[in-house]
Formats: structure tokens, sequence, C-alpha cells
């Protein structure tokens, strides 16, 4: 069943359910022996005999024979057909064209494009289980992709129209049979969530906000992006006498604040935002399986989808950490004293000095990567928080850092690889570190060092505890004969 993870225990009390899906999936369809001139050939001689005449000249007269029967047919069938251009997107081409019938069974749209582009797609946008008491059903059938069973079943859904409905243009039956013409498939992209629903829409409000605020900082979380509604999320409260809920699907509808909280490595998406009334969605978008180094074909799908799953399950805990945080007694005196790895003695970390700070910030900030962090990667953030040069920061100066921390325990190797991932408490300290320094030390500090201006007509309630903080230092300051 589904792995759990730290946020989801954290909060357990204020859901009603959680469960996870498979939100898209793409796949690539391509005929294995036309991947090398060799198997390409074997195949022409079983098409046509021999291949004295496997030249440019008959590959484009088969490329326009298939051109003109499928315009051909789209003409007489009344069947759309775009010409795609390279980086659009081909499933949001094809949403306008869905038939409205839920019972139509057949081709609707055609789309053309230079490049490869997916065969088959299988998505739903839009839609998310807003109510219902039996989620764990929900769990064991999105599970079911994991068995091999399910790529099976894939491979028909596929098979059942694929040679009939595209293939049919180029090649007839007699002729796909005579050359033994057979697709294979890969997956090009992937989307998995976790759906987490609360009880009301109001507490997964101000716990979501919460979160975005705490972790925004210390996880770099560029790419915010809010859409902004008109309606208050309402309560949910279940009547006495009355059935539960049952499972139903609703679209959702732009009338409340959808924040989504992001962060993108390459080809690799994490992201959490607000769906519907009360789902707090958490989604791992793999835009090209290569990137997930298990391979893309779709025999792979099980262990695909295992990786994405472990991701999404590292990704709520890495959050989780930053969200709650916590500093334990004398944490900041050890970091300070040196310490041994093997034989070689190593200094401490010293949060005096400007480049231990920059070195903590770019390891939280790397901390959500996927797949751990490289040298390289640490030294390039570091520069680019700092605007230092390479001279005067280089992948060197990285190694001797990060020895530091695996020194304190706060990062560890990953096994047989180059790469780096941050120790669950030293993550949750380093965090706790930077909310202390951020937005404790700092806000406090500069508001005792200067006068106070006109205050603003909308005062939050963080800015109410940074005076009353501010008032007592000034009275403490007083006390002990400390000029500010």
């Amino acid at each position: 069943m589904n792995a759990p993870d730290e946020f989801s225990r954290y909060y357990t009390d204020l859901l009603e359910g959680t469960y996870d899906c498979v939100d898209r999936m793409v796949l690539n369809a391509y005929f294995g022996p036309g991947q090398t001139g060799g198997g390409l050939r074997s195949w022409w001689r079983l098409l046509r005999g021999d291949d004295s005449d496997l030249d440019d000249a008959h590959l484009r007269e088969m490329a326009g024979t298939f051109s003109r029967r499928l315009h051909a047919f789209c003409a007489k069938r009344g069947i759309a057909l775009i010409e795609a251009q390279a980086g659009e997107r081909k499933h949001e081409l094809a949403e306008p064209y869905l038939p409205a019938d839920p019972k139509f069974c057949g081709l609707f749209l055609v789309v053309s494009g230079n490049a490869p582009a997916p065969l088959f797609t299988l998505s739903k946008s839009g839609n998310c289980f807003v109510e219902g008491s039996d989620f764990d059903a929900v769990n064991r059938l999105g599970w079911r992709l994991n068995r091999a069973r399910a790529i099976g079943r894939l491979r028909e859904v596929c098979e059942r129209w694929i040679y009939s409905s595209c293939l049919i243009f180029a090649l007839t039956r007699e002729e796909q049979e005579r050359s033994c013409f057979a697709y294979q498939y890969s997956v090009f992209q992937l989307e998995l969530s976790r759906n987490l629903l609360f009880r009301r829409g109001a507490t997964m409000n101000e716990v979501y906000q919460k979160l975005i605020d705490r972790t925004r900082l210390p996880l770099d979380v560029k790419q915010l992006k809010t859409i902004f509604g008109h309606s208050h999320r309402p309560h949910h409260k279940t009547t006495r006498g009355r059935k539960p809920p049952q499972l139903v699907k609703a679209v959702q509808a732009p009338s409340y604040h959808l924040t989504v909280f992001k962060v993108q490595w390459g080809n690799l998406t994490l992201k959490i935002y607000d769906k519907g009334e009360r789902v707090l969605r958490i989604e791992v978008v793999v835009h090209n399986a290569k990137d997930l180094r298990c391979g893309k074909v779709l025999e792979k799908l099980p262990l695909l989808l295992e990786r994405m799953r472990d991701m999404l399950v590292r990704f709520l805990n890495t959050v989780q950490l930053a969200h709650i945080s916590f500093l334990d007694e004398g944490a900041f005196e050890r970091w300070g004293e040196p310490t041994t790895r093997g034989t070689r003695r190593l200094a401490g970390i010293d949060l005096n000095k400007a480049r231990n700070r920059r070195v903590l910030d770019a390891v939280v900030g790397l901390s959500t990567q996927p797949d751990g962090f490289t040298l390289a990667q640490l030294a390039h953030m570091v520069r680019a928080r700092t605007g230092w040069t390479t001279k005067k920061y280089s992948t060197r100066s990285a190694a001797y850092d990060l020895l530091k921390l695996r020194g304190k325990k706060l990062v560890h190797r990953v096994k047989h690889s180059r790469r780096y991932c941050t120790d669950p408490r030293g993550l949750r300290t380093m965090c706790a570190y930077l909310v202390l320094r951020e937005k404790v030390i700092k806000p406090l500090l500069a508001g005792v060092v200067r006068p106070l201006g006109r205050p603003p007509k909308n005062v939050s309630l963080l800015d109410k505890h940074y005076v009353a903080l501010r008032e007592q230092l000034h009275r403490t300051f007083d006390t002990i004969g400390l000029a500010a």
C-alpha cells in the first residue's frame, strides 16, 4: 500500500482521508526494428521481398501515401487534423476536441508533428475526489498499476486502435502480417499525486498558507503562483442522522484562492497546491521518464511509479522538516567544535562567517532535489546566492565545506554515487537556524536600532508579535545597560 510520510502523519487528526493517484500518463509507440539500419533493412525484405528498392525515394513515397490517405479519411469523416508545433503539449491541444458523449468510441482528432510525439495519452485534468468514506478502495484501485497485469491491459488499450486507426493508412492488414510489423511502447511522461482531504476547507487553507510562509525561504522556492478567487472556503460538517457522503468527482472551479507551491529540477517537478474545496494535492511530475534512470519501456512502469512514490515521500518529509523545525540544546555550540573523520581533523562550522551561512542556505535549498545534489551543484548554488566568482568559490571549496557538514552528520553521501543528501535531523536543525536568523533575530534587531514610523493600516499577527518583542527588548536593554 501507500508509503507513509511525515507530513500526512503530523496532520492525520485533521484529515478525512488520503489517496494516491496516477493523474496522467503519456506513452510513446515505436517500431523496434526501425531504430537501427539493419533492423529496417530486414523488415523491408519481409515487406517487399528484397531490399533493392530501399532508398529515399521509396521511403518518401510511403510517407506521402500515408499523408494523403490520412487527410482524405479525416476530410470524409469530419475529423479534425492539427499540425502541432515544437514545444506544444499535445494533450492540451486535444482537450477542446474531446467528445461530449461518454459512450463515444473511435478516432476524434489527429495531431501531426515533425518531431516524435506521444501516440497515446491518459489524462484526467481538473477532477479530484472530495467526498467519501472508503479511500482505501481508491488507493487499492490506483495500486493496480504497480502490478504486471496492468502492463498487459495498457498494451491491449493501445493495440485496440493503433493498428486499425493509425497504421492502416500506411500498411494494409496483409502487409502488417507479412512483415511482422508490431509496435513497442515506452513511458514518456508521468504524473503521480498524493491527495489529502481535510475535514474543513478553512483548516486546510490555514495549514497550507503557514507551510508556504515557513518553507519558502529555507527551501528556496522561487516559483510561487497565486490565482486570486472571490469566495471563502465552505465548512464541512456532517449532520447527524444522514448517511456519510459517497465518493464523487468534482470539477475544479477557480472560485477560491488557489496557490501552487512548485520546485523544479530539470525534467522533474515537485509541487503542492490546493485543489477543490478541501483537497491538498502533492504531485510529482516527470516530463521525461529518462531522467528517472531506471529504463522507460512499458514493462518498467511499476519501477517508475515506485521511484516517483519515493520522491514524493522524500519531498513531503523534507517539507515537514522545514515546516516544523526545532533546535535542541547546545546545537550551535556543537557545530563550532572541531570533528574528526578517520584520522583527519576537521574544523567546526562557525556561523559568524558569511561563507558558512551561505553554504547552509544552499544545502537547505538543494534538499528537495529528488536524487540528492553534487559538489558542482552546491558550488553553483553558493555562487548564485553570493555573486562570487568561480575563482573565489570553486568545487574544491564546496568539497571542503561539505566535508565539515558530513563531520557534523548534517549531510550524508548516497551509496554507490557521488551525490549527497541531507540528514533529516540535520535538515530540521538547519531550517530552525534559518527561521531563527531570518524571521526572529534580523527583524527584531532592525526594529530595535531604527525608530518606529507610522504604523500601517493593516497589521498582521506576526507584526504584532514583533512589536511586542521589540518593546520587551527595549526594557531589557535598559535594565542591563545596553545602548540600542
